[in-house]
């Protein structure tokens, strides 16, 4: 077929262009039959698709299109303002400046529209070396999973950038909640970003809805919550920090956390202390009124006992 049939099509699309179903019909038809015209018509008929306004179509089809220069329907997407059309399609537009793009998308989505990028969204995962920028504008909208489950899609980009910039501002739950995504730091360099931040209940609600999420939680991180006055929260989580020592045990004790600590020299299947403790600890359970914790295996549990 040659490019007078299409323009009759064209002109049946133009004169029915508020007519929803006669418009896209239309549309539909040439695009499914593309095949039918001669190869090179594509191109001018591709441009012509974009011209009616809906080139959507054709981003998502244009693998039927011969002999299309890509890069410069791509450059004609981005003056008319389709940007998103080629984002959300962007397999098929292989060997175009993907950032510059998607920098341009953003900014006029975001600072302009005010609003979130849906298309964006959608393709982020086959998206590369983004700007961090990027980034930070879809934080800012509050679109952090976003973010977080497509963090190689960022040029330098790092874990550790991102859970520190969730912190500053004030989504650190986000952090804690997807240790898995941010596998690069320790759970206790995460508490220890929380604590420091200003966020430290976002952890403390982690360790009462114990479910292994947070493990291996250094002496460090214990000892800073009971100086911040949250013992009772490290006393309901022993088995997410690492085994406790002595000195961490005896600060508990004498803080009237007694029977607590006592419980477990009968319990040795949870047992989560470090084996042997110091005498000290012994000495405290018994000026405490806990010998018989002591007793239960002194050999066993304390070393230089007396």
């Amino acid at each position: 077929l040659d490019i007078n049939i299409a323009n009759k099509f064209f002109e049946k699309i133009s004169s029915d262009y508020d007519d929803t179903e006669s418009f896209y019909f239309y549309l539909g038809f040439i695009i499914n039959h593309i095949d039918s015209f001669q190869e090179k018509y594509h191109t001018e008929i591709a441009n012509k698709l974009i011209d009616i306004g809906d080139p959507n179509e054709l981003c998502e089809n244009l693998g039927k299109f011969k002999g299309v220069n890509r890069i410069e329907i791509a450059k004609k997407l981005v003056d008319k303002g389709q940007e998103e059309s080629i984002i959300k399609n962007i397999e098929n537009f292989k060997g175009i400046n993907e950032t510059d793009i998607v920098n341009n998308y953003v900014n006029n989505s975001i600072d302009n529209k005010d609003e979130i990028p849906h298309g964006l969204l959608e393709a982020l995962p086959a998206l590369k070396n983004l700007d961090t920028n990027i980034a930070n504008k879809l934080l800012d909208i509050e679109e952090d999973m976003a973010v977080i489950d497509n963090l190689k899609s960022f040029n330098g980009l790092t874990q550790n950038y991102l859970a520190d910039k969730l912190i500053e501002l004030g989504r650190g739950y986000q952090v804690i909640d997807n240790p898995e995504k941010f596998n690069e730091l320790s759970h206790s360099e995460i508490a220890n970003k929380l604590i420091n931040g200003g966020q430290v209940e976002c952890l403390l609600q982690t360790l009462a809805a114990y479910h292994g999420k947070i493990e291996n939680l250094d002496l460090a991180i214990a000892n800073k919550l009971i100086d911040l006055k949250k013992d009772d929260s490290v006393v309901r989580s022993f088995h997410s920090f690492v085994k406790l020592d002595s000195s961490t045990i005896n600060k508990l004790i004498n803080l009237g956390h007694i029977t607590d600590i006592a419980y477990y020299f009968s319990n040795d299947d949870d047992y989560p202390f470090e084996i042997p403790l110091d005498s000290s600890v012994a000495m405290n359970l018994i000026s405490h009124g806990e010998a018989s914790a002591v007793m239960a295996n002194p050999r066993h549990y304390f070393k230089d006992l007396k």
